[in-house]
């Protein structure tokens, strides 16, 4: 049982990091659309 819990609770970590980075990619490529626009505006 404890092992199924620890599979889980790694699936679930992964998750996160997954969702953290994700965000991270966003938030970067939004400021350089931004940035972006800005020189050629």
């Amino acid at each position: 049982m404890s092992e199924k819990m620890l599979v889980t609770q790694a699936l679930d970590e992964r998750d996160l990091l997954v969702k953290k980075i994700a965000d991270k990619i966003a938030k970067a490529t939004i400021n350089m659309l931004i940035k972006l626009y800005a020189t050629m505006a």
